[in-house]
């Protein structure tokens, strides 16, 4: 970690107004509102930001016509009720940070609406079907399109008569600007569409109606626009150099202030909500390219995964944009650009608490309404609900047992409320699965990150770690006052009737794979590729399946992918993590992974595996196989909690201990234990 970042850190200028730096909190999802407004839990959570010291806020994108509800708890701004929940938040912002710039994003969905709440075909530039829903779009009548532009300038005014200080306009992603602007979804004949000039009218109208809805404030308010710099459709979508054209057509109009460039249209959600598998800054260029294009007409910001200091530092530095969207590093560490503030002036900072770019956890639209999450900081969110962590009035010395993340953040919190704390590791080193999936996994290597941090934060608090010690159930443990057993999850002992290894034919768990140790029998090393494929059943629809078929795959091994289910890696939709597991499961060589959904694996026989479909019962045989991996839900590891609680008053089990969950709700849930809620 550099101890300066003089870039990132420098004032810009943008229109009337001096932003204090240039790290940018972007416009996200959060799924917080309540009535479809903003409420205690948005204030605090955009509040920790300011306080943290981003230079610029832009809220969740507010609603700019009564006939878009993209999900259920997005912020209405179409009508008078949301100017009150506005003017807490602005205020909220403005005690925490005086000099910190607040927007409201507007935008209208358009036909990447899926209509499911409002029961109607959404409104569409043309009739086409949106990628992702199926739902076919309504093309849109000349008097509904001056509706939907007169609502941008209706609650543009909202916005700053409750003191924000101004507006970004959305043509990005999940936005009808960029679905005019695209040949992929505006097939119109009329002044709206047909060449790439009347494809820009709508966001031309709309962005003069704002800047008119705005005159007359005291000083003059900021108009932004998210554009979309690539569709990553070249057979028809919008291109880098159309991105420059419309990016050359804003400035002109004189009413503009910013450019932010997103990438990705509705045939790449994936890579605009782009996760592990993709490299920080991996959108910079487009940014880069606008920037020269406009030759220093508007500030430009780049998105897409600039989620460490040195990333958006390399941008600045590179000359790809003028300040950086570091929305979920902001997630993870709300105080990051106070840090690098403080260390820029040589005075001590706490380590930078880094973010690990898995879907899950920021991936909120759709039907789960799943409020926004993030894996590595349980706060994120929650700043509202969950105590702070002041010192304890009696502390005492507790006992943690176990060193995965939510072993180290049970030790890490209690540690912080002054309690003085032992976490016992069995193994070597600290990070449990985190680590070796960082190891392991190509698509898991940012979970290293997270075990660095954590690794460090204990040394930093004075938590004495003793690795390679082994916690027993006889063990006397009277000198703790409390015992936090972070002992992890394992796989299911074999049901009766389950499939069984046999000779030549190894049955393994994901975690027995991954971790290179053997399950029972037969001890590794593994046979090698040319022995055979490799069958793969899926008995939990998803993670543990992706991680194993990408290790296998990367060694070499032909995979056979059996699943009872009607698609693999079902769960892994729900995550956005679907499209990455689909290409690298793909080989154009004929050697990727092959699936085969509705099929119960029945029993291994002479290196075969042998299935049924669920509903026909017809039988198939896969093989020869060299070895079969069996995932399955795991079960917790808690064989000490009954022995130790007999004899300790205060012994709590949490994360995987407790109930096996995904890592970041893990660490959730030790944190809370620790904190006693």
């Amino acid at each position: 970690m550099s101890q300066a970042a003089p870039r990132l850190l420098q004032p810009l200028p943008v229109g009337a107004h001096t932003l204090p730096n240039r790290v940018v909190f972007g416009a996200h999802l959060t799924n917080y509102g309540r009535g479809n407004r903003f409420g205690e839990r948005h204030r605090a959570y955009y509040r920790a930001r300011a306080e943290g010291g981003a230079g610029l806020i832009v809220t969740e994108a507010l609603t700019v016509h009564p006939l878009d509800w993209p999900y259920e708890h997005v912020p209405f701004g179409h009508g008078d009720e949301i100017v009150p929940s506005l003017q807490a938040l602005a205020e909220a912002v403005r005690a925490a940070a005086p000099a910190a710039v607040l927007l409201a994003q507007l935008n209208h969905t358009g036909g990447q609406c899926s209509g499911r709440l409002l029961r109607q075909s959404p409104w569409a530039p043309s009739a086409v079907a949106d990628v992702a829903s199926r739902r076919m779009g309504r093309e849109m009548l000349p008097e509904e399109i001056a509706e939907v532009v007169a609502g941008f300038g209706a609650v543009a005014a909202r916005v700053v008569r409750a003191g924000l200080a101004g507006v970004e306009l959305n043509a990005g992603q999940y936005a009808l600007a960029r679905q005019f602007l695209s040949p992929l979804t505006n097939f119109r004949g009329d002044g709206y569409g047909g060449t790439p000039e009347r494809r820009m009218r709508f966001l031309l109208e709309a962005v003069a109606t704002v800047r008119a809805a705005l005159a007359g404030a005291p000083t003059r308010p900021i108009l932004g626009v998210k554009l979309c710099g690539d569709e990553l459709a070249p057979w028809g979508g919008l291109t880098p150099d159309d991105a420059a054209r419309v990016a050359r057509a804003l400035a002109d109009t004189g009413a503009v202030d910013y450019l932010s460039i997103e990438i990705g249209g509705p045939y790449s959600v994936f890579v605009t909500d782009a996760g592990m598998p993709v490299p920080q800054a991996h959108a910079a260029h487009l940014a880069q390219a606008v920037r020269a294009a406009l030759g220093g007409a508007l500030p430009v910001f780049a998105e897409g995964r600039i989620e460490s200091p040195e990333a958006a530092e390399a941008v600045l530095a590179q000359g790809q944009a003028d300040a950086c969207v570091m929305t979920r590093a902001l997630i993870s560490d709300p105080d990051l650009p106070r840090k690098l503030t403080a260390r820029a002036e040589g005075r001590e900072a706490e380590p930078i608490r880094p973010h690990v770019g898995h879907p899950r956890y920021f991936a909120v639209r759709g039907d789960w309404n799943r409020p926004l999450g993030d894996l590595s900081n349980p706060r994120a969110g929650r700043e509202a609900s969950l105590p702070a962590l002041a010192r304890a009035p009696r502390p005492e010395p507790v006992l943690v047992v176990g060193g995965g993340p939510a072993g180290m953040e049970a030790a890490a919190v209690l540690a912080r409320l002054g309690h003085r704390v032992t976490l016992a590791e069995r193994g070597p080193a600290l990070g449990g699965w985190a680590a070796i999936l960082a190891g392991a996994v190509a698509a898991r290597a940012e979970y290293r990150l997270l075990v660095e941090h954590q690794t460090g934060l204990l040394r930093r608090l004075g938590v004495r770690v003793d690795l390679g010690r082994e916690v027993t159930a006889g063990e006397d443990l009277s000198g703790y006052a409390a015992v936090y057993l972070a002992t992890g999850a394992k796989p299911p002992a074999q049901e009766p009737g389950g499939l069984a290894g046999e000779a030549g034919c190894p049955l393994l768990t994901p975690r027995a794979l991954l971790a290179g140790l053997p399950a029972g029998a037969p001890p590794l090393p593994l046979p090698p590729p040319a022995a055979g494929r490799v069958a793969v059943v899926d008995g939990e629809y998803g993670l543990r399946m992706g991680n194993a078929v990408e290790w296998l795959l990367a060694r070499g091994y032909g995979v056979d992918i059996v699943t009872e289910d009607f698609l693999v890696g079902r769960e892994l939709v729900e995550s956005g993590e679907f499209p990455w597991f689909q290409r690298t499961a793909a080989r154009p060589d004929g050697t990727g992974a092959a699936h085969h959904p509705r099929l119960k694996a029945l029993a291994l026989r002479e290196r075969h595996l042998l299935c049924a479909d669920r509903f026909s019962g017809a039988e198939r045989r896969l093989g020869p196989l060299a070895f079969v991996v069996l995932a399955q839900p795991e079960v917790p590891e808690c064989g000490l909690l009954e022995p130790l609680r007999e004899r300790h008053p205060r012994v709590v089990s949490i994360g995987d201990a407790r109930a096996p969950r995904q890592m970041g709700e893990a660490i959730l849930h030790a944190h809370r234990t620790a904190l006693g809620v």
